[in-house]
Protein backbone atom coordinates (compact mmCIF):
# COMPACT_ATOMS: atom_id res chain seq x y z
CA UNK A 1 0.00 0.00 0.00
CA UNK A 2 1.43 3.76 -1.07
CA UNK A 3 0.08 6.88 0.23
CA UNK A 4 0.18 10.37 -1.11
CA UNK A 5 1.94 12.44 2.04
CA UNK A 6 -1.03 14.93 1.63
CA UNK A 7 -3.38 12.62 3.46
CA UNK A 8 -5.23 12.76 0.49
CA UNK A 9 -5.34 8.87 -0.35
CA UNK A 10 -3.43 6.40 -1.91
CA UNK A 11 -2.79 3.25 -3.52
CA UNK A 12 -3.29 -0.29 -2.98
CA UNK A 13 -2.03 -3.07 -5.79
CA UNK A 14 -3.04 -6.52 -5.70
CA UNK A 15 -4.35 -9.46 -7.68
CA UNK A 16 -7.59 -9.57 -8.40
CA UNK A 17 -8.52 -13.23 -6.92
CA UNK A 18 -7.18 -11.25 -3.52
CA UNK A 19 -8.50 -7.86 -3.78
CA UNK A 20 -11.43 -6.88 -1.53
CA UNK A 21 -12.66 -3.11 -1.84
CA UNK A 22 -14.04 -1.10 0.63
CA UNK A 23 -17.15 1.41 0.54
CA UNK A 24 -15.46 4.37 -1.55
CA UNK A 25 -13.08 2.86 -3.20
CA UNK A 26 -12.21 2.98 -6.88
CA UNK A 27 -10.90 -0.44 -8.43
CA UNK A 28 -9.44 -0.46 -11.64
CA UNK A 29 -8.86 -4.29 -13.09
CA UNK A 30 -5.46 -3.60 -15.21
CA UNK A 31 -3.39 -6.22 -17.43
CA UNK A 32 0.45 -6.14 -16.56
CA UNK A 33 2.56 -5.10 -19.89
CA UNK A 34 5.85 -4.70 -19.09
CA UNK A 35 8.03 -5.05 -15.95
CA UNK A 36 11.48 -3.69 -15.67
CA UNK A 37 13.91 -3.95 -12.22
CA UNK A 38 12.43 -4.39 -8.74
CA UNK A 39 9.28 -4.00 -8.39
CA UNK A 40 6.18 -5.04 -6.05
CA UNK A 41 7.66 -5.21 -2.39
CA UNK A 42 11.30 -6.09 -3.51
CA UNK A 43 11.27 -2.45 -5.50
CA UNK A 44 12.00 1.06 -3.48
CA UNK A 45 9.49 2.80 -0.76
CA UNK A 46 8.19 5.51 -3.39
CA UNK A 47 6.68 5.36 -5.63
CA UNK A 48 5.79 8.03 -8.54
CA UNK A 49 1.94 6.90 -10.57
CA UNK A 50 1.67 8.19 -14.03
CA UNK A 51 -1.58 7.57 -15.73
CA UNK A 52 -1.47 8.36 -19.93
CA UNK A 53 -4.18 7.75 -21.78
CA UNK A 54 -3.15 7.54 -25.06
CA UNK A 55 -5.31 6.89 -28.37
CA UNK A 56 -5.49 3.52 -30.13
CA UNK A 57 -2.90 4.40 -33.36
CA UNK A 58 -0.35 5.17 -30.99
CA UNK A 59 -0.28 2.38 -28.39
CA UNK A 60 2.34 0.44 -30.28
CA UNK A 61 4.34 3.57 -30.71
CA UNK A 62 3.67 4.41 -27.06
CA UNK A 63 4.88 1.02 -25.75
CA UNK A 64 7.47 0.65 -27.95
CA UNK A 65 9.24 4.26 -26.53
CA UNK A 66 8.60 3.40 -22.93
CA UNK A 67 10.31 0.07 -23.27
CA UNK A 68 12.99 0.71 -25.59
CA UNK A 69 13.95 4.47 -24.95
CA UNK A 70 12.22 5.89 -21.41
CA UNK A 71 12.79 3.31 -19.35
CA UNK A 72 16.43 2.04 -20.08
CA UNK A 73 17.38 5.66 -19.28
CA UNK A 74 15.59 5.92 -16.01
CA UNK A 75 16.89 2.79 -14.73
CA UNK A 76 20.37 3.82 -15.40
CA UNK A 77 19.87 6.06 -12.45
CA UNK A 78 20.91 4.18 -9.57
CA UNK A 79 17.98 4.64 -7.03
CA UNK A 80 15.36 3.88 -9.83
CA UNK A 81 14.96 0.40 -8.64
CA UNK A 82 12.40 -0.60 -11.31
CA UNK A 83 9.42 0.05 -13.43
CA UNK A 84 6.25 -1.77 -13.72
CA UNK A 85 3.65 -0.84 -16.77
CA UNK A 86 0.19 -1.54 -16.07
CA UNK A 87 -2.87 -1.26 -18.73
CA UNK A 88 -6.35 -0.64 -18.31
CA UNK A 89 -9.38 -1.32 -20.81
CA UNK A 90 -11.37 1.87 -21.64
CA UNK A 91 -13.59 2.61 -24.34
CA UNK A 92 -11.37 5.03 -26.17
CA UNK A 93 -7.87 4.76 -26.87
CA UNK A 94 -5.67 3.24 -23.83
CA UNK A 95 -4.97 3.46 -20.33
CA UNK A 96 -1.70 3.37 -19.69
CA UNK A 97 -0.14 3.18 -15.75
CA UNK A 98 3.30 3.47 -14.76
CA UNK A 99 4.29 2.29 -11.57
CA UNK A 100 7.60 3.55 -10.98
CA UNK A 101 9.49 2.19 -7.75
CA UNK A 102 13.03 4.22 -6.32
CA UNK A 103 14.51 4.13 -2.89
CA UNK A 104 14.99 7.92 -2.41
CA UNK A 105 12.53 10.39 -3.97
CA UNK A 106 15.80 12.37 -5.56
CA UNK A 107 15.64 10.05 -8.15
CA UNK A 108 12.39 11.84 -9.71
CA UNK A 109 15.24 14.74 -9.98
CA UNK A 110 17.93 13.04 -11.16
CA UNK A 111 20.02 13.23 -14.73
CA UNK A 112 18.92 10.33 -15.66
CA UNK A 113 15.11 11.44 -16.05
CA UNK A 114 16.20 14.69 -17.52
CA UNK A 115 17.83 12.56 -20.20
CA UNK A 116 14.83 10.14 -20.18
CA UNK A 117 12.54 13.19 -21.25
CA UNK A 118 15.22 15.12 -23.45
CA UNK A 119 15.44 11.97 -26.29
CA UNK A 120 14.39 12.81 -29.92
CA UNK A 121 11.84 9.86 -29.82
CA UNK A 122 10.05 11.60 -26.26
CA UNK A 123 10.07 15.06 -28.50
CA UNK A 124 8.64 13.34 -31.50
CA UNK A 125 5.66 12.02 -28.86
CA UNK A 126 5.70 15.39 -27.16
CA UNK A 127 4.59 16.88 -30.63
CA UNK A 128 1.33 15.40 -29.71
CA UNK A 129 -1.64 17.02 -27.10
CA UNK A 130 -2.37 13.78 -25.39
CA UNK A 131 1.36 13.21 -24.43
CA UNK A 132 3.41 14.11 -21.49
CA UNK A 133 1.65 17.47 -19.89
CA UNK A 134 -1.66 15.65 -20.32
CA UNK A 135 -0.52 12.57 -18.29
CA UNK A 136 -1.78 12.50 -14.32
CA UNK A 137 1.34 11.94 -11.58
CA UNK A 138 1.38 11.39 -8.45
CA UNK A 139 4.45 10.93 -5.98
CA UNK A 140 2.85 8.40 -2.88
CA UNK A 141 5.17 6.54 -0.24
CA UNK A 142 5.17 2.98 0.62
CA UNK A 143 2.84 2.56 4.37
CA UNK A 144 5.39 -0.06 6.64
CA UNK A 145 8.08 -1.77 5.58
Amino acid sequence: MFLGDEGDGGLVLCHAKACRSGKGTLVRRTETRLARGDTGRKGGRYLLFVGAWVPHDFRSEFSAWYEMDHLPLLLQCPTWDGCRIVEEKVEEGVQFYALHQVSDPAAFESDERRQSRDTPWFHRLKAHDWFDEAFSRRTLRRLGR
